[in-house]
């Protein structure tokens, strides 16, 4: 080093300096310049493979990266173009020569996938959990669309003349022209509806079964926007004492837009959550409770042929008996309505044979101090309606069909029932009292279909009823005139999810 630094000296003395009029403390500011500039030029020298090597390192590590990250991606968008049919348009674009300003692009969308990159793995693989349960739903909706037939009706609800809801397997459909057209607002692959409640036309709750989870308790849905958008907000418990069905829930109903009921369940945030109601022992089937404080609930004693209908006014903790009737068929079900505290329309369903169902309907107006027979179905097959015995059979009292079907309560004097005969041509029957149950109305044995009829009425005129047709779709009927006569509207076998 020494000699090459004399050698450089005296070269410079010879040529640089030969002929300027530099003093010797000139020359020495000079030489010791150049030979800082040599010393950082040899430090660079001596430092270059370790920054190569460097280079080389995060150049190799940051394009695997983007190789095992970004490229999954790219196959991703590949394939779909695939789905789509437009993998040769991609590939034709990849051949075409870019101009200045598509390099530029092409260079900042490379900066923005790099820059992607160096994100936190955290925030990484939030974005990437949260892209795959997307990815899931939209394809569960595919799924859905393209398996759900939305055919046969489950479940309506009527809110006046012109508006309703209707349910089925995997579908909620509203109807704003009296039921001459629907839109599809609500769709899943397995959960069943069974019963949709509104208290006006922008709120209203769904309850749904799913077919594949018996043991769990059946979903809730709810809309504040008229359908527009549908929520789960809680689950339909159902009494364990009563039932190892867990979707087996009571009858769905409301007062408000956060008291709500479903047998012996009280809710008082809109179905979110709910509070058990205690009823007496050997209650057969679903309560009812028509406020937190007022409730009715049947129980029966096998042993001694024993029906009673029980009341409450102070949410369950004291019953007092309303009516006792001996009965000669056993008591297998029972569904209660109710249009007023004082009110109660209670169907009680009995044995069954040579395609016959024995059942009764009883009524009360004033808090049970007259609960009477309405509806009495006593026959050879199925034997005497429950509450009735060989003696007193009930045969006195109208019936309608020979099965009962769906019961709906509009006031204390307006309801109405569907009944079925299985083995008749036109097996369906609908009857209305207007009159508390004194008299009926029925149109007996005059309508297609065998699925259970579904009834709805907004007032005392309109009303809709749909009912199966015998092939796999229900069709709607139309009254109004208060169930005096019935027209046939839309067919579900029109209707698609599109």
């Amino acid at each position: 080093m020494d000699d090459r630094l004399k050698n450089l000296r005296k070269a410079m003395d010879e040529t640089v300096f030969k002929d300027g009029d530099f003093s010797e403390k000139s020359r020495s500011e000079v030489r010791r310049k150049i030979r800082e500039k040599k010393k950082k030029s040899s430090f660079f020298m001596m430092k270059m493979p370790v920054i190569v090597t460097a280079f080389l390192f995060v150049f190799l590590f940051g394009g695997a990266y983007t190789i095992f990250n970004i490229q999954p991606h790219q196959m991703e968008t590949a394939n779909y173009n695939r789905e789509l049919g437009g993998s040769n348009n991609s590939e034709n674009a990849a051949n075409i020569p870019l101009n200045e300003e598509e390099t530029e692009n092409e260079e900042e969308t490379e900066n923005k996938e790099y820059d992607n990159v160096d994100k936190s793995s955290d925030e990484k693989n939030a974005i990437d959990q949260n892209d795959s349960a997307e990815n899931e739903q939209e394809q569960d909706e595919k799924i859905d669309v393209a398996e759900i037939e939305p055919k046969l009706v489950t479940a309506l609800w009527l809110t006046n003349e012109n508006n309703g809801w209707t349910g089925g397997k995997g579908w909620i459909a509203r109807s704003e022209n009296k039921g001459a057209s629907w839109d599809i607002q609500w769709k899943n692959q397995s959960e069943t509806v069974k019963q949709i409640f509104a208290l006006n036309n922008e709120l209203a709750w769904a309850v749904l079964d799913d077919e594949n989870t018996n043991d769990e308790p059946m979903k809730l849905l709810r809309t504040t926007d008229g359908g527009s958008n549908w929520t789960i907000v809680g689950e339909v418990p159902v009494s364990k004492d009563l039932f190892t069905d867990s979707s087996s829930a009571g009858f769905l109903h409301f007062n408000s837009d956060t008291e709500g009921f479903a047998g012996n369940f009280m809710t008082q945030d809109g179905g979110v959550s709910w509070v058990e109601l205690p009823i007496p022992e050997n209650t057969i089937h679903h309560p009812y409770f028509h406020d937190q404080n007022n409730g009715w609930a049947v129980t029966y004693e096998e042993e001694n042929t024993i029906i009673t209908v029980k009341r409450t006014e102070d949410g369950g903790a004291n019953w007092k008996i309303i009516m006792e009737r001996e009965t000669k068929a056993p008591l297998r079900k029972v569904e209660i309505r109710s249009a007023g505290v004082d009110d109660a329309w209670i169907q009680m369903t009995g044995d069954a044979g040579m395609s016959q169902v024995g059942y009764s309907l009883f009524h009360t107006q004033d808090n049970g101090k007259d609960l009477r027979p309405v509806l009495v179905n006593s026959t050879a097959g199925a034997g005497p309606g429950p509450g009735f015995t060989i003696e007193e059979d009930g045969r006195d009292y109208p019936a309608i069909g020979s099965a009962p079907g769906d019961l709906f309560v509009l006031t204390k004097d307006v309801a109405f029932m569907s009944a079925i005969c299985a083995p008749c041509d036109n097996p369906i029957s609908i009857g209305g009292t207007t009159d508390g149950g004194e008299t009926w109305a029925i149109s007996e044995g005059e309508f297609i279909g065998y699925a259970k009829p579904t009834i709805g009425f907004s007032d005392e005129q309109n009303g809709w009823w749909i009912q199966g047709d015998g092939k796999g779709s229900s069709i709607l009927y139309i009254t109004k005139d208060g169930g005096q006569s019935w027209e046939q509207g839309y067919h579900f076998n029109e209707l698609s999810i599109e």
